[in-house]
């Protein structure tokens, strides 16, 4: 079978000045190992370099090493023999939402009663300094926050019910026929977050957003992932997003020429850092949808493509690689 290959453009001119990036270098190649690179880093944080390592991520001159940087990176922001004190934990929220009317979905939980749940279901140790907000945090604003902040956070939080020492406001969802979104919930605590019963507690988390969120005019179907680090929030919030938002378009075309008695097929492309699924009806090609995933440097590329297929053979509709 026709394949396809990752396609993002990496370049081999990348700034021979970048610390980061030379380093990276040496790991991938045997030289170093990993934690010499982590510590590269952690310098940089503690001098709010941020610049520094922003330029090696989106200039590293291949998918290997911009992953070896990120990798390297979140181990920096998190470890607790790095001095840190708190964790400091996102939950990617993805809302599937549709409504015949232009509405919006509120931009908050209940607070209170947001961490009377995780305590109550033993989310939060009972006597942990833990603290988990009802904002619901748009993934552009996470984006904005530094690593050297993070960095800076975990280690000097004096009080988990203090939360982020920024400002950060939750952000509505406006609603026009169907879409998918993503928010995320932010906490602190000082100790390990109790995913075993978070998982247990999944549905009753799933039906308790729902209830605060529904309105008469809205279909809303809530999904919570499991909790994150703040550091990878976006990039695994992201990848949320669209891996769901290609679910729910796949799911819609196929179901629509189906319902014509006509045959959907797929053919999946990639080229300019982006991979593209085109459902269309072998009958009528007018009646298709395109589905776009975006990637960034350091996605890993064969892991997307496998989420795509299993996707396609779960249905199951014929699929084949296109140039």
């Amino acid at each position: 079978m026709q394949t396809i290959s990752d396609p993002r453009q990496y370049s081999l001119s990348y700034p021979n000045s970048n610390i980061v990036i030379n380093k990276a270098l040496n790991v991938a190649n045997g030289q170093i190992n990993i934690n010499d690179l982590e510590q590269i880093i952690i310098k940089l944080l503690q001098q709010e370099n941020d610049a520094t390592i922003n330029i090696a991520l989106n200039l590293a001159p291949s998918a290997l090493t911009s992953q070896l940087i990120w990798q390297a990176l979140t181990k920096a922001i998190n470890c607790n023999i790095n001095g840190a004190t708190v964790t400091i934990f996102a939950i990617p929220i993805i809302l599937v939402a549709g409504s015949k009317i232009r509405t919006n979905l509120k931009a908050q939980l209940n607070t209170d009663e947001l961490n009377q749940f995780f305590f109550d279901n033993q989310i939060f140790s009972m006597n942990s300094d833990s603290f988990i907000s009802g904002k619901l945090i748009n993934q552009l604003d996470i984006a904005k926050i530094k690593p050297s902040q993070l960095y800076y956070w975990t280690r000097n939080l004096p009080n988990a019910k203090l939360w982020l020492p920024i400002e950060l406001l939750g952000s509505e969802i406006e609603i026009l026929n169907e879409g998918v979104f993503l928010r995320f919930l932010i906490g602190v605590t000082n100790t390990e977050l109790n995913l075993a019963k978070y998982n247990e507690n999944s549905i009753n988390f799933m039906q308790k957003i729902n209830k605060e969120l529904k309105k008469d005019e809205v279909t809303l179907f809530p999904i919570p992932f499991a909790p994150v680090k703040l550091s990878q929030a976006y990039a695994i919030g992201d990848n949320y997003r669209k891996e769901i938002a290609i679910q729910v378009a796949v799911s819609n075309i196929v179901r629509k020429i189906r319902e014509n008695n006509q045959t959907p097929k797929a053919m999946i492309s990639a080229a300019n850092g982006i991979i593209k699924l085109t459902i269309i009806s072998t009958e009528d090609s007018n009646l298709k949808e395109i589905s776009l995933w975006h990637m960034n440097q350091f996605d890993d590329f064969e892991s997307i493509l496998e989420k795509i297929t299993s996707l396609l053979q779960d249905i199951p509709i014929e699929w084949s690689y296109t140039n």
